[in-house]
C-alpha cells in the first residue's frame, strides 16, 4: 500500500451545529478515478454537494448521483468561468470549492463547521499537500495554499483568466492552519501531462493579453523556479521525490516562456 493511501481522507462526524449549511462544488470532465474520494472525505460536513460536468464519458456522473450529489451538465467554458457558474448555482451561503482530484483531510473537516460561524470573515485560506510518487510530502515542506472556503456573496472567480484560477474576495480572507490533499500530481506522467496542457493556456493568456515574450523570462524562469521550489520551499529535505518535482516545475515555467516565442512567431508567419 503507498504512502499516500495510508493516510485517511474520510471526514469524521462532526458537530455542525455551530455554523452555517455547507455546499461543496467541483467541476468534473471524466474523474472517475477520483470523484468518489472527493465526495467521500466531504460527506460528513456538507449539507449540499454539487458536480458541475461538462461532458464525461467515464462513471463521473454515476458515481456522483450515487453518493448524493446533484450533477448539473454544463458546456466547458473554461477553468474560471466553469467554477463561477458551480459557485452560483450553489444553495448555500457558505461553499467549499474543490476539484474533484482533491479531498479535505479529518482535521480540515473538523475544523471547518466552527470556521461557519464567522460573521467577519469573507473566506478561508487552507494548506495543501500534493501527493507526489505515492507520498505525502513532509510537514517542513512549505505547503502551497488555497482560497477554498467561500462566502457565495462576498466571493467570486477572476474569469479572466484561463488557468490557475483566482477567486476575488470582497472582506478578510483569514488562513487556517489545516490542510487538504491533492491527488493531480500522484505520479510523473500526470505532471507532465498537466505540464505540458496548463502551460499552452497560460502562453495563450498571456498572448491574449498583448505581453510579449522575454528573452530574459526564457533563460531564467526554469532555473528561478527549480531554485524556489527545491531551496525555498525546501523540497531539498524530500530525497529524490522533491529533486524530480523541482525540475519538473522548473520545466513547466520554461514551456510557458517557449510556447510565448512559438505564438508569436506563428503570428508573424500568419502575417507575412
Amino acid at each position: 500500500m503507498s504512502e499516500a493511501n495510508n493516510s485517511s481522507t474520510q471526514a469524521r462526524p462532526v458537530d455542525r451545529s455551530a455554523g452555517a449549511p455547507l455546499s461543496v462544488f467541483t467541476i468534473t470532465l471524466n474523474e472517475a478515478e477520483n470523484i468518489g474520494r472527493l465526495l467521500d472525505s466531504v460527506r460528513d460536513i456538507a449539507a449540499e454537494l454539487l458536480v458541475v460536468d461538462c461532458g464525461s464519458t467515464d462513471q463521473t456522473t454515476t458515481i456522483a448521483r450515487s453518493m448524493g450529489a446533484r450533477v448539473i451538465e454544463h458546456p466547458w467554458q473554461g477553468y474560471s468561468r466553469q467554477k463561477q457558474f458551480a459557485l452560483e448555482q450553489c444553495s448555500n451561503e457558505w461553499c467549499l470549492c474543490l476539484d474533484a482530484d482533491e479531498a479535505v483531510t479529518p482535521d480540515m473537516a473538523a475544523a471547518i463547521p466552527g470556521l461557519l460561524a464567522a460573521e467577519d470573515v469573507a473566506a478561508y485560506r487552507f494548506g495543501r499537500k500534493d501527493i507526489f510518487a505515492g507520498a505525502i510530502p513532509p510537514d517542513a515542506l512549505h505547503k502551497q495554499g488555497g482560497t477554498r472556503l467561500l462566502r457565495k456573496s462576498r466571493c467570486r472567480f477572476d474569469t479572466t483568466r484561463t488557468v490557475h484560477e483566482k477567486v476575488i474576495v470582497n472582506g478578510e480572507t483569514r488562513k487556517v492552519d489545516v490542510i487538504f490533499l491533492h491527488y493531480g500530481y500522484d505520479d510523473i506522467a500526470k505532471l507532465s501531462e498537466k505540464n505540458n496542457r496548463y502551460s499552452s493556456l497560460k502562453a495563450a493568456e498571456k498572448a491574449a493579453r498583448n505581453r510579449r515574450p522575454s528573452l530574459l523570462r526564457l533563460l531564467f524562469a526554469g532555473p528561478v523556479k527549480f531554485l524556489q521550489i527545491y531551496l525555498v520551499q525546501r523540497n531539498c529535505l524530500w530525497g529524490w521525490r522533491g529533486f524530480t518535482r523541482a525540475v519538473a516545475i522548473a520545466y513547466y515555467g520554461f514551456l510557458i516562456e517557449a510556447k510565448r516565442f512559438e505564438l508569436a512567431a506563428r503570428i508573424e508567419d500568419d502575417d507575412t
